[in-house]
């Protein structure tokens, strides 16, 4: 029996992981589908309050709470930061970390710098523009990722808008990144199997496992199954 931690992206909560979570659950093992503070539902007040560090909060907690001290992280895009912060400074509660076509931790940078300076930019003015929250996209945006228009339309009325600060906070790594244990998803559609420079360093120099699938961002919607049984066959007898 394992106990996993499910940790949604950006925009999305505990929802996007319901079916991977029910599957290991009938399967005999815990899986905690977690939201992140201010990814519960869609509000107008502020999110200045709501940091990086308290997403990372958010997790230890619940590994606190639930007293884990064997957990598999599994992190979804936005969230590789929180959860590679996360198995760095408890160690003793991780032993070992999926990400699942996401970003990584990187020493001083927040996640827009890891994406390119012009996105960035535009998203900077977004959040500015909108009282501090990374606006949800609409369901056009999960076009060209393997789904049928009705996953695409489910996905775009469940999303909320994303805290900005959290996207914009820089990470402070507290143990390097290959020293972890860890498995690397790459989703290829729609752009092929591209690695950022951070992601290929590991590749390069660390015992890492990496997968390659032919699937688009957000494996947890177009194919749940596949990623439930590759968590229970792949991983928690590891």
């Amino acid at each position: 029996m394992t106990d996993f931690v499910l940790i949604p992206g950006e925009w999305m909560g505990a929802w996007i992981w319901d079916v991977p979570r029910t599957t290991l659950d009938k399967s005999g093992h815990n899986a905690y589908g977690m939201t992140l503070t201010g990814l519960a539902e869609e509000t107008d007040e502020s999110c200045d309050h709501i940091r990086l560090e308290t997403h990372v909060q958010d997790v230890v907690r619940l590994l606190e709470h639930e007293g884990l001290t064997d957990a598999v992280l599994v992190a979804h895009g936005y969230a590789g930061i929180v959860a590679g912060i996360v198995a760095g400074r408890v160690p003793e509660r991780v032993r070992h970390t999926v990400f699942v076509d996401a970003f990584l931790p990187v020493e001083g940078k927040s996640m827009f710098d890891l994406i390119n300076v012009k996105s960035a930019r535009i998203f900077e003015d977004m959040i500015e523009q909108n009282n501090g929250w990374w606006p949800k996209p609409s369901w056009t945006d999960f076009t060209q990722h393997g789904m049928p228009i009705e996953r695409e339309m489910w996905l775009g009325e469940h999303v909320v808008p994303h805290p900005g600060r959290t996207v914009r906070d820089e990470a402070y790594v507290p143990k390097p990144m290959h020293e972890l244990s860890a498995t690397y998803i790459k989703c290829t559609q729609p752009y092929g199997e591209l690695y950022s420079d951070e992601v290929q360093a590991l590749r390069d120099g660390s015992a890492w496992q990496f997968l390659a699938w032919d699937l688009g961002h957000w494996p947890m919607a177009v194919s749940p199954t596949k990623l439930a049984f590759f968590l229970m066959n792949g991983i928690a007898y590891q």
